[in-house]
Formats: structure tokens, sequence, C-alpha cells
């Protein structure tokens, strides 16, 4: 047996082995896959990220040739071979290596000299340009020269030094130039460390670009080596190369080497010190040389790949094994199980049979399937006799046949029987009392199958337990009647023990074991009854030291000794009462006094059997006691107080009894009234106070005691008492009123105070303020006519300066004046402040509620409070509510007042950090909104100490404030004030060091003039990507888009941003928009447009928009920086970025939208140094939606074009110019082959056939002549643009010819001339100038510029006479120009104003015309009165609006002819946003208008 049994064991463990090896060779099969798939995906991954690294590597190189075929045109173009410093000179200044050639230590020209030629070459060096010309050496060399002569930029590094090197003396650099000269193509050196460079690693090159006598190369190789004169060369750094391309990715390792030679591999960059991994590389040729780009993997970034993991897969198969080989072992386990079943139930059977009860099988129908021995011998069947029958038919009682079918039902539901007593037949007839369990018997699904019954005979058991019930009846029969009498009893003693709850009742036996232990006990002790019945005595709950005590006082008494629970019982026991006060002490070591009766308990017989102890807590009977003790000490103490202090303070105190009517007196009462003392206790009654009160204070002071008493009324009153000699006392009552239980007055009690005093010092006191509220009065009323009175000249004053300033002047002058307007704003806002504060202090400052719009105040707020940064190094933000309306009614100026003078503020005590002006919306209705504004700034802060006063007038923080950063302290003291008159407050928070917060809450009525709601981007928003490095100036951008449910990331970091960008547009959800601060410390907010324009190779590149602090004097521009689509400028207000981002939605539908515009999309250079001919034409270029790029002469315009920043459609270029005139900038921009096909049109007076041959000869493609018509510079520019949509636009022959050249645009006119007069007044000045010092070309100059001016403002009658004169001139010696030019000036001036009076009386009768038929079906506009005082408001708070606001008041006095020149002034002022000159000419309008 033992034998099989191991036999079996081994063959299972066999099995198991077996199939666990098995899967085991398995995994290792699927480990080595996963490796070779892992390690061809890795070497893909690299491949994928390497190329675009050495794409722009290859890519850079080509941008350094394109610079060298630059300098070779300019050594070309400026002689060629005798090229001179200053036309390479002139070269240097278009580079700019930071941005175009980055890498690049500068461009220069390497001459080719032979021995023989050297010493008269340094010689010519010395004498036309190095005076200390030297030439050297990197080693000792006699051969051919080839010397550095020009090396610029000359500050850049070591350029300098590096003039004068004869680069032949060097091997690699020899025969990197000759190889140039040879092939006619440029040519690298090996990798080498330059000569004056400190880094002495070979990382560095030169690359030389061979220059031949030709334009052209030769074509042999003879002709290049004898017509080459020299090389344009550069030497490049690739450290900085690399850095520019800014290979990002710093888990990936790039190494470049120059390969060229086989057996020398020199390598010359790494981008980390680390050793890769997986290491793929390229060959490239790069200028005749071979690069070998190699690029290895970090385990950083070999993690970042996501593999299979190789150690996962190997643990997973192992796991799968084991598994496998679980299973295989429990599969051949349960076959041994199955045998062993087998032999169990073999087992069993013989148990059934053996068994004496009675085991019956049978199935659902109840017919019999199983019947064991015991069955026989019970019922008397053999198995052959049952088997097949019914169990009913056998041996269930006819009476039973029911009983059994119920047994069937409850079987069949599975549901087992237990112990049925019932009665059942045997074979002979007699009947046997047995028990039976019926067992449902179940399949393998668990249905019923049949039943299997067990049947035992009790008959026996059922005799004796009838014998046991007979006696049982009677011994209850017997307990039932004595348990009736002691639940009665029981019932009586449970009523006692609940009403007793407030009480304890603890009863004991003889030995002092507690026997009970009512609730009330586990109440108040805390004890539970389990825990102490039949446990523990009465001493537990008592104070040891107390049961101590009272036993030895016990012990004393009756000369025997008591302890312990013998000093509770003493007296009971002796039939005497036993009543005392103890303490108790709860479960939870607390105590409470309680008074504690103890009686004995006896049985029925008389006999002792225990204690009663029944106890109530005193507590609050206790402290009932105690408070009372303690009140009355208090009253006998307060009242000593009380006569003490009465005494010492001079109190009389007076009683008075009601009910007799009498008084009670200190002596104090009795000085007071005058009254002798003797009549206390003698008849002092009501009477003798009454007689001595004033005859007119009598009735009030009785009245008002009488109220106390029946109206139960305070009593204060202050009388007058007489004393016997006349003399008048004032005194001070008051009185407390005693009531009895129905509220009836008993008693008064009361004291009287002898104010006299301080009635008459009281009088005293109003008098000097009414004097001091007269001085006062007369004082603010004084600083306000002296403020106006001084405001008035000051006005004056500002505007001689203004026009001072626009003089000609000495740069000294000059200064002086600007310094002497600037000292005058300052007093004159400082009187405005006077001015403030005295009317508020006078009460005379009204507030002027008007509509106003709260997103154009912040706009004009931002305006003005910008350029008071003084370029500090901190910003101004906004973080505006966007759930709040922004038309409301209020003082728009007053308020604009008060943010004005907390930003001014805020800016000036802050050095860095940002200021941030914040809304809020409080609350909202159909009427009004409750807003909350906060200004703060990170500064210096405010102690605890200055902030205190910080509100008083004059006054700062501390006087060092006002020494440092200037201002009279005026300025929160008008806040505060005007905050106040507008029904807010003015708040502080400040921390030393760390900054303030000021803050005011205002509720405003709500403006209904438009229906507002929230701004809320339509679906689908565009995804917005912002870069700040500025944490609070990223955060508000992002809630500002959160909030129009814009989607928005944040970064402060280029390189994370560049990340984001790629990682989005790889995932199929790129960036719509891109917001990017402009300063940045590692990378700026143009050169990260730039890469991702440029660089990022983007399927949609999304639209950048810049955003910069607006106190930026160069902020860019998108002409002049084309990577960017718009240019906002901090601090934004929600409206501004919503519009912004709408635009930059808008922009590619409009790409498919018809254009409205003739010149719509086209991008086009003037080069024009005419300021207002830039001005004319831009104008019309833009509203014809060209975008426009002016450049201010020829020198400029060429940069332009040869820079590549921007790509032109079209240039449009003066002839007439001051640096270089028209025709050398098109030779010049013509000699770059890439700008061949350029069109380029010339603009001149000079329309005869020559000067058009000329302009064609120069390389220009066209000609359009001066005064410009812009029909005809429409259909030029569309005739050279090869556009055929562009139709002239169609003008009514009425038209006036002024107009006919702008295409009737009366607005763009009207424009125009308000913007000739202030630049013609100053070409004036030009004029005069001249001829006083006889300057007569700077004359002639002038004259030209007058004659363009004068054409394209439309003054045609002035052109032509200008023509004439110009013409005149030209033909005139210097004696003819000095009498030509003698009256030339005056009458220039006087016919300029003529025509010029003339032409803005007709365009302005033009446009009233226009709008009053465009208006002739709407409402008539303002009266004239309130258009001009909406204007001085306006002014007065330098409000942009102000411009729309003087056009509307130009156009309401159209039909007053005699006002137009004021008028015109007026507007030429405010589109200066001259608001101080404006003031002035509108005064002047009001006053001849006649207006109020």
């Amino acid at each position: 047996m033992l034998a099989q049994h191991v036999s079996k064991l081994l063959h299972l463990q066999f099995a198991t082995v077996i199939t666990f090896l098995v899967s085991l060779l398995l995994t290792a099969g699927i480990t080595v896959t996963v490796h070779h798939l892992n390690q061809e995906y890795i070497r893909q991954a690299l491949i994928n990220s390497a190329q675009p690294e050495f794409s722009a590597v290859i890519a850079s190189m080509s941008r350094y040739q394109y610079g060298l075929f630059e300098a070779r045109t300019a050594v070309l173009s400026g002689g060629g071979k005798d090229v001179e410093s200053s036309g390479f000179y002139a070269f240097s200044k278009t580079l700019d290596l930071g941005k175009n050639f980055p890498g690049a230590r500068g461009f220069g020209f390497v001459r080719r000299v032979p021995h023989a030629a050297l010493s008269d070459f340094v010689e010519e060096e010395r004498r036309e340009t190095w005076p200390d010309f030297s030439v050297n050496y990197i080693a000792p060399w006699q051969g051919e020269h080839f010397i550095i002569e020009y090396l610029e930029p000359q500050h850049v590094s070591t350029n300098a030094k590096a003039i004068g090197l004869d680069i032949a003396s060097e091997t690699q650099r020899r025969e990197a130039a000759i190889k140039a000269m040879k092939t006619g193509n440029a040519a690298i050196t090996r990798p080498l460390a330059l000569q004056y460079s400190n880094s002495v690693n070979h990382n560095s090159f030169l690359i030389l670009l061979p220059i031949y006598l030709e334009a052209t190369i030769p074509k042999t190789e003879n002709e290049r080596v004898n017509q080459c004169f020299g090389w344009a060369f550069a030497p490049l750094s690739i450290a900085d190369i690399m850095q520019s391309q800014r290979f990002h990715d710093p888990n990936l390792i790039l190494t470049l080497s120059d390969v060229t030679d086989p057996e020398n591999h020199e390598t010359f960059y790494h981008s980390s010190t680390e050793t890769g991994l997986y290491t793929w590389y390229q060959d490239s040729d790069i200028l005749g040389r071979t690069w070998r780009f190699s690029i290895s993997a970090t385990p950083a970034w070999l993690n970042g790949l996501n593999l299979f993991s190789i150690p996962g897969t190997a643990l997973i198969g192992t796991l799968f094994s084991a598994i496998l080989a679980l299973l295989v072992n429990i599969a051949v386990s349960r076959t041994s199980d199955r045998r062993r079943l087998s032999v169990e139930q073999s087992k069993l059977t013989m148990i059934v049979e053996s068994s004496a009860d009675a085991i019956i099988g049978k199935d659902t129908t109840g017919k019999i399937i199983s019947w064991n021995s015991g069955a026989e011998h019970m019922f008397g069947y053999t198995r052959q006799e049952a088997t097949g029958h019914y169990l009913a038919d056998l041996i269930v009682p006819i009476r039973l046949q029911d009983e059994e079918v119920t047994t069937l039902k409850r079987v069949v539901n599975k549901e087992t029987i237990h112990h049925l007593e019932t009665v059942r037949r045997r074979k002979d007839g007699c009947e046997l009392q047995v028990s039976a369990t019926v067992s449902p018997i179940l399949d393998a699904g668990g249905d019923v199958i049949g039943a299997s019954t067990t049947v035992r005979d009790i008959s026996q058991q059922k005799e004796n337990e009838k014998r046991i019930h007979e006696l049982n009846h009677n011994l209850e029969q017997q307990v039932r009647e004595r348990t009736a009498e002691l639940a009665g009893l029981n019932t009586l003693l449970s009523t006692v023990m609940s009403a007793t709850y407030e009480f304890t009742i603890i009863a004991t036996d003889l030995n002092g074991t507690i026997q009970l232990f009512n609730k009330g006990a586990e109440r108040m002790l805390g004890y539970s009854e389990a825990e102490v019945v039949g446990k523990v005595t009465p001493v537990i709950i008592h104070v040891p030291e107390e049961v101590e005590h009272y036993s030895q006082q016990l012990s004393a008494e009756h000369h025997e000794k008591i302890n312990g629970f013998d000093a509770f019982v003493y007296h009971a026991r002796r039939g005497l009462p036993e009543q005392r006060e103890w303490t108790y002490v709860r479960k939870d070591g607390s105590r409470f006094p309680v008074r504690l009766v103890v009686t004995t308990m006896h049985n029925a017989d008389g006999e002792l059997t225990g204690y009663l102890g029944i106890s109530m807590d005193i507590t609050q009977q206790r402290q009932a006691q105690q408070a009372l003790e303690t009140a009355r000490d208090q009253l006998l103490s307060t009242t000593q107080t009380l006569l003490t202090a009465s005494k010492t303070a001079g109190l009389g105190i007076w009683r008075w009894n009601l009910a007799d009517n009498s008084l009670e007196w200190n002596d104090l009462m009795y000085s007071f009234y005058d009254l002798p003392p003797s009549l206390e206790g003698n008849g002092l009654s009501l009477n003798h106070w009454e007689s001595r009160i004033h005859p007119d204070d009598r009735v009030m002071a009785i009245q008002q005691l009488h109220d106390a008493v029946s109206l139960h009324q305070e009593y204060t009153p202050a009388f007058r008492v007489v004393q016997q000699d006349g003399e008048v006392r004032y005194l001070q009552a008051g009185a407390y009123i005693e009531r009895d239980n129905h509220g009836q007055a008993t008693r008064v009690t009361g004291i009287n105070l002898d104010v006299t005093e301080d009635h008459m010092l009281r009088g005293k006191l109003i008098e000097a303020k009414e004097q001091a509220d007269a001085a006062n009065a007369a004082k603010s009323l004084f600083l306000a006519n002296m403020s106006h009175e001084i405001r008035t000249p000051m006005n004056a004053v500002l505007g001689m300066l203004q026009l001072l300033l626009k003089t000609q002047l000495a740069p000294r002058q000059h200064d002086f004046a600007e310094k002497a307007h600037i000292a005058a704003k300052s007093l004159l806002g400082l009187l405005n402040d006077i001015l403030d504060y005295s009317k508020i202090d006078a009460g005379k400052l009204e507030l002027d509620n008007q509509p106003f719009n709260l997103n154009k105040l912040m706009e004009h707020l931002a305006i003005v409070m910008s350029g008071n940064l003084n370029n500090k190094s901190i910003e101004l933000l906004f973080d505006l509510d966007n759930q709040l309306p922004p038309d409301l009614t209020g003082d728009e100026m007053r308020l604009q007042q008060v943010l004005i003078n907390l930003i001014s503020n805020a800016i000036k005590f802050t050095e860095q950090g940002e200021v941030v002006v914040k809304t809020h919306l409080l609350s909202l209705t159909q009427q009004d909104v409750t807003l909350r504004f906060n200004v703060s700034d990170t500064g210096i802060g405010i102690s605890e100490n200055q902030l205190a006063r910080i509100f008083d007038v004059f006054t700062q923080a501390e006087a060092s404030t006002s020494r440092r950063y200037g201002g009279t302290g005026l300025g929160l003291v008008i806040s505060r004030r005007l905050v106040e008159q507008m029904g807010g407050e003015l708040a502080v928070q400040s921390t030393e060091g760390k900054g303030s917060d000021f803050s005011f809450s205002l509720t405003l009525p709500r403006s209904n003039k438009t229906n507002w709601h929230p701004l809320t981007f339509p679906s689908p928003a565009p995804k917005t990507l912002v870069v700040d490095d500025n944490p609070v100036a990223r955060a508000l951008l992002e809630h500002q888009l959160t909030t129009m449910q814009i989607p928005a990331t944040s970064t402060n970091n280029p390189d994370e941003a560049i990340q984001l960008i790629a990682k989005a547009a790889q995932e199929g959800a790129p960036f719509d928009t891109v917001l990017l601060d402009w300063i940045m410390p590692e990378m700026d907010g143009l050169a990260l447009a730039e890469h991702i324009r440029y660089q990022m190779n983007l399927a949609k590149v999304p639209t950048l928009i810049l955003v910069s602090a607006a106190n930026h004097a160069d902020l860019p521009d998108t002409h002049n920086f084309p990577m960017l689509d718009n240019v906002l400028t901090k601090p934004l207000t929600p409206e501004q970025l919503f519009n912004a981002m709408n635009v930059g939605r808008t922009h590619a539908d409009a790409i498919t939208q018809p254009q409205k515009h003739r010149l719509a999309g086209v991008n086009i250079l003037v080069v024009e140094d005419n300021p207002f001919n830039q001005m004319v034409i831009s104008e019309f270029l833009t509203s014809e939606g060209a975008h426009t790029r002016i450049a201010s002469g020829g020198e400029d315009g060429v940069r332009a074009v040869l820079s590549g920043r921007k790509t032109f459609d079209v240039v449009l270029m003066d002839v007439q110019m001051p640096d270089i005139d028209g025709l050398e900038a098109t030779r010049r921009i013509r000699a770059n082959p890439r700008f061949a096909n350029l069109p380029i049109i010339a603009m001149t007076a000079n329309v005869s056939a020559s000067d058009r041959q000329n302009c064609l000869d120069a390389g220009m493609n066209d000609h359009i002549g001066k005064p410009l018509d812009f029909n005809n510079v429409i259909a030029t520019l569309s005739r050279v643009l090869g556009r055929d949509n562009t139709l002239p636009l169609a003008v009514p022959g009425n038209t006036p010819g002024f107009l006919q050249r702008t295409g009737g645009n009366t607005g763009m006119y009207q424009t125009l001339l308000n913007a000739f007069m202030p630049s013609f007044i100053s070409l004036q000045n030009e004029l005069r100038s001249a001829c006083q010092a006889e300057n007569w070309p700077a004359a002639m100059v002038v004259i030209h510029t007058m004659k363009g001016t004068s054409g394209s403002a439309g003054l045609d009658k002035l052109w032509a006479w200008l023509v004439e004169q110009e013409a005149a001139l030209k033909t005139a010696d210097n004696a003819g120009k000095a009498s030509l030019f003698a009256t030339l000036p005056d009458e220039i001036e006087q016919r300029a104003q003529s025509e010029y009076a003339a032409l803005m009386e007709q365009i302005t009768a033009l446009i009233a015309q226009e709008k009053e038929a465009s208006h002739s079906d709407t409402e008539t506009t303002l009266p004239i009165g309130e258009i001009i005082q909406l204007l001085h408001r306006h002014l007065d708070n330098s409000n942009m609006e102000a411009l729309e606001v003087a056009k509307l008041l130009r156009h309401a006095l159209a039909e007053q002819p005699e006002l137009i020149p004021e008028l015109n002034q007026l507007i030429q002022a405010t589109d200066a946003l001259d608001f101080e000159q404006a003031k002035h000419f509108l005064i002047k309008i009001q006053e001849q208008a006649h207006v109020e």
C-alpha cells in the first residue's frame, strides 16, 4: 500500500516538472524575440530624433555661405580689388550676428598678396587705413601670402587683433583657401583653434569664398587661379553654432566629427560629457569636407521610449510556467481523488446497512428505492417486499396520508425536515411512535431526484415523557400560586424604586455587601448594578478620611472600637435614627455632597436581614447657600465702595420711598440743594427737592421722574437748581426704579452730579469751534480762489512752453525748456490737488454722475499709467472680473482720479515685482452693481505705526519717503474723500517690506443702454498656450482665458513651450494660439516666435501674439517682425484679450473670404524720407488692405530688403532722398540675385521720358508721378503684381479734384489734412532757419520737401507754384537765390494758410453733408453745450474719447465758418494728444460761440 502511494506521488511530480521545464523554454524564446524588437525600435527612434537636428546644423552652414555671398557682393560693389574700408564697413552695419549668423565671429576679406609685393601692400595699408598695420604669422612662411585685411565687426571678440594675420602661414587654412580658389566654391577648414581665441580646443573653422576680378566665376581652374584676388571669409565657433540651434533634448548626446581623412577622425563637438548608448551616425558633405553626425542615447531617454521590459517578459513567462505546472498538478490530483471517493462510498454503504435506525430512500413520487436492514427489523418488511412500493401505502396510516404528501412537497422544494414526530405502521398492523428526518437527494446539477428518510423508534421515550409531564404539571401549579404572590410584592417594590430616580437607594446584607443598587444610584455614582451587587460594600463611594474621622468620633462617644462599614449602621443597628451629610465619590473620582438616611431591614419573623441607605444630592442646596452668603458679602462690600466712590466722585445719592413720599439724602445732596442736614429723618420730602429746581426746568424734571416711574422710561435729566444766595448750579441726574412682583414701583434710588464747570467749558468750546469753522471756511475759499487764479497763468505758461519746444532750439535751450515744462506740469498737478482738497474740505465738490464704460476707463488707465513705469523692472497688471457689466453710471473722472492716485503711489513705491489692479463683482441686480477695486503692489510696504496716519493731510508714511520719492501727501486724502463721497470707504492692508493693498467698494447704478453678457468664446474655443516667466502675470492671463471658456495651458519656460507645442502637434490636437511674453531670461518672445514659425516645421502654425509691457519704447510691431500675428500691451483688459483672440481666430477664415480691399494681403515696402508723405501713402495703402512697412531713406530700404526678415511683394521707391537716392538703392538691391525679380516702382515728381528711362535703367519696373493719384497707384501695382481684380473705385463726377486721388474717401482725407499743417509749419521753421544762415542747399531740400508734402495733401495751387519756384531756384546763382529766398518763406506761409483753410472748410462741409444724409432718419445730435461740457470732462481726465468728441463738436459747429480755424487747431491738438493745448482752444471756441 505504501509503495503504491509513493509511486503515485512520483508520477504526479514528474508530470509537473516536465510541464514547467517546457514552459520555461518557451519563455526564453519569447524573451529573445522581445530583445530584438526593442533594439530595432531604439534604432528607429534615434534616427527620427536625429534627422531634424542634423538638418538644422546643415541649414545653418548654408546660412553662413549666404553671408559670404553678401560679403563678396560688398567687396565687388565697394570697389572690387580696390575695395576700401568704408565700403566694407558699410556692409558690416547690415550685419546682426546674434540673430542672423549665430556662431560667426564676423565677416571679413582676405587679400591674396604675392611675396614680392608684401612690403608695398603693408606700406599702402599703413598709409590709407591702419597706421600701425603689420603682418602676423602663425608659423614662419615665405610663400604667397593670404592676409586678413578686413574683419567686421571689429568690436566683437578678438576681430581687431586678427587684422594682418597671414592665414597662408598655417597648412590647414592655406589648403582650404587654395581649394576654394581652384574650385570657385566655398570651402571650410578642418577643425582648428582660432589664433587669437582663449580656447585651445580644435572646435572652430574658417569658411572661405573666393572673389574674382570678374563678378562671375571663371570656367577653368587656371583662369580661377589667375583672377582670384582674395576671399570673403568668416571664422565660426561650433560651440556657439550648436548653442543657437538649441539642441533641446538633454537625454540625447550629439557628437560632430570631421572624417574626411579615413585614418584620422577629428571630433570637435560633444553635447554632453556622458557616454551614450546605441550610437547612430550619418555622414554629410559640408563645403567639401565630410562631417559625421553621431547621436546616442542616455538611460533616461531609453526609459522614455516605454520599451517592452525584458525582465518583465521573463518574469511573466516564469509565472505562466508555474501556473501551468500547477494546473497539471491539480488535474492529476483530481484523478487520484476520484478513485479514493469510490472507496469511501463503499465504506458509507456498509455504515448505512449496519445502522439500527431505518434508513429509507424514495423518489419524488414517494416510491421506495432503498431499504436498509434497520428498516427490515423496525417494520417487518424485507428489502424485496418494500422496494418499488409507495411508502404511503406500506407504512403510513390512512389518517396521516396528507402528512406524507406535504412532506414530499417540502422535500421537492429542497427543504430538510428535522425530527418529525409521527406514527408509522408495522407489517403486523401495530403502530409505532417514531422520529423521522427527511432530506432531499440532489443530482450533480442541484435538482431534487428523491428523498432520504431516517426513522427512529421513540415509543419508550414517549412513555417516559408522559410520566414526567404529569409530575411537572402538579409542581407548576404550586409554583404559579407562589409566583403570583411574589409578583405583587415585586411590582410594588419596582414602583417605589422607579419613583426614587433622584435618590440613591442601596441595600446591604448584615456584612455590608451591596444587594440592591437602584437606577438613581447608577445615575449619580456612575457604577452599574452588575459592578457592585454582591461584590463590594458602600465604603467604595465614601471619602476614606470622612469615614475614618466619623469612626473615631463614634468610638470616642461609645467607648468601643468602631470602623469601616459599622460606622454607617451603628445607630440604626441599635434602633436609633441615622441621618448625616456625607461626601460621595463617583466612579470617575469626582465628589458631591449628599444627605444619607440609614435604616434596618427585617424578614417576616422580625429577624435583622440587612440595612437600607437612602441619600439625596444636596449640591444645589450647598451652592445656593454659598451664593447667598457671597451676595451678602458683596452687597456689604459694594455698598461701602459706592459710598466711598460717591464721596470721591462728588456724587449726591438719594432714595425716594413712594409709600410715604419720604426722601433719604447723603451729605452732598444737602450741599447741592443748599438745605440743612438736620432734615434727615425729620420730614425731608419730594417737595423740598422741587422747591430748589430752577422755575424754567421744574416742570421738565418732575415730569421725567414721574414718566420713569409710571411709563418705565429712563431718568437722565439735566437741570438747574437755585441756591438760597441766588447762585445757579447745573446738575446731571440719574435713577434706578425698584419694583415689586407685580411691576409696581416701590422705591427710586438715584444720583446727582454737579456739572456746572463742564457746562461752562462746553459753551466756550462751542464758541471756539464756530470760530475755527469760520476760519477753515475762509481758508478753503482762499485756497480755491488762489488755485483758480494761479491755474490760469500756469495754463498759459504750459502752452507757451509747448509752443517753444516745437521751435528750433539749441540742445541746451531745449533741455532747459523741457525741464521747465515738466516742473510746470508738476506744479499744475499740485495746484489741482490743492483745489480738489479745498473743494472737498469746503463741501463744494459735487459728483457728475454720467453713463460710462468701465472697460474703456480701464483701457485708458492702462495707457496713462504705463507711461509712469519709467523703465522700472515691474509690471502693471489687470485682474478684471469678467462677470462685471461694463456700462455703469457714476463720476468717471473722479473714479479714474482715485485709481490714478492709487496706481501712481504703487508704482512710485515699488522697485520690482508687479502692481495689480483688480475688480471683483460683489453683488448684481437689474438696477445696481456692487464692485470692489483693489490696487496691490510688492513695494516697500507700510509699518503698523505709519498706517494709523497714512490718510492724514500733507502726510506720507515717513519724512524720508517724501525726500526720496517726492509728493505732497494729498493724493490719498483726496482719494479717501472722493471714495467716501461716492458711497464707499478706502481701506489699506500692508506689511512692511512686502507691499500694500488699497481697496474700496462702490455701489453704482447700471446703464441700460446695452444688453450685456459676460465675454464667452464661441465653441470651439481656440486651444491656447501662455508663455510668461512672471508667475503673477501668467496666472492672471490664464485665469482671464478660463473665464472666457478658452482652454489654456501655461509655462514659464520657452524650452518647455516648444516641447508642449511639438507634443500637441504629434497628438493631433495642436495649439491654435500662443501668447508670448516679450522679455524672458533665456529666450525672449521674438526668438521663441521665430523658432515656432520657421524652425518647428508645424503643419499648422498657431496664431502668435506677443504680450509685453506698454512702457517699452521699442515695442515690436507685426510689420518689422513678420513672425508675429499680433502685439498686445500690458496691462490687458478682458475685452482687449477677447478681441485679439477673435482676430486670430478669424484670420484663417478671412483668407477664404472674398477680398473687400483692392490690395488685400499685399506686403509693400515704402521707401520715402518725407514723414508726411509716409503717413499719406501708409494711410491709403492700409485702407486698401495692404501690409505696409516704411523705410525712412535709401539705405534703410536696402537693409529692409536684403535682411530677408520680411518678404515684400513690391517696393515703392522715392527717387530723391538725402542719403542715397532711389536709383542707387535699386542698384544695390538688384546686385543680390535673390531680388532680381522683386518689383520696384519709382515715385518722383520728375515725369520726363529721360527720368523714366533712368529709373528703368537702374532696375526699376515702373514709374508713378507725384503728387500721387491713388487710383493710378492701384492700377500700377495691379499691373506689376499681375492682379486683375483691382478695378478703380467709382467716384462721382462732382467730386472735388483733391478727393479724386483718394477715391472719394472724405474721412481719410480729413485725417491727412489735419496732420498736414503741423508738419508744414515745422518745414517752414526749417526753411526760415536755412535762409537766415544762407544755407541755400538746405533751403532747396526743404523747398523740395514742401512741394511733395503740399501735393500729397491736395494743395494743388501751392504745389504748382512751388514747382515753378523750385525750377527758378535751380537755375539761379547764389545772389539770385538770396533775392528769391528773401520773400519766399512769408509768401509760402500766406499761400499755404489760405488754400489750407479753403480746403478744410470744403471738406468739413462735405463730411457734414454725408453725415446729414446718413442720419436723416435718426435722432438729432447732442446740444452744443452738452458736447462742450463732455469734451471738457474728457480733456481734464486725459480720456482718449476726447478725439471722437472733438470731431463731433466740429460737425456740430460746421455752420459757423468763423470757428473753422480754431476747430481745426482743436482737432490737431487732440490728435497729437496735447490735451492741455486742446483745452486752450476749446475755451476760445466756447467764448466765440457764446456757449455757457
